[in-house]
């Protein structure tokens, strides 16, 4: 989205300069009613932009949650299996079924949300 950012820029001041055009024509009302117009279409132009960076932004929250989620989970489950583990070999917890499942569960997770990613869902089958 950044790369977005310069272009905003580039039509916002456009706009500007076209504003500034037209005022200074006003005893030409049809050179000021056509830097009018220029200047309108740039600033719908930058609307249509922050709208759909807006969208961009929100859909980026929406897999910041997801992703927030999934680390919650792995979170919980490396709890559990530390604290609830009863067989321990050389200082390492042994994953019963129960945990190897919801490790299981917590990788579809992931890659769900992984597949949300743009340019992702082709390669994650």
């Amino acid at each position: 989205m950044n790369e977005s950012v310069p272009a905003l820029k580039d039509q916002q001041d456009a706009a500007l300069r076209f504003l500034k055009f037209a005022m200074s024509h006003d005893q030409t009302p049809d050179g000021a009613a056509k830097a009018i117009a220029i200047a309108v279409n740039e600033i719908e132009s930058a609307r249509d932009e922050i709208t759909r960076l807006h969208a961009a932004l929100a859909q980026a929250e929406s897999r910041v949650d997801k992703m927030k989620e999934v680390l919650g989970a792995y979170e919980r489950w490396e709890a559990d299996l530390i604290q609830y583990c009863e067989t321990w070999i050389s200082g390492l917890p042994t994953i019963t079924q129960e945990f190897y499942d919801r490790l299981i569960e917590i990788g579809g997770m992931r890659n769900a949300a992984i597949r949300t990613l743009p340019g992702t869902a082709s390669q994650m089958k």
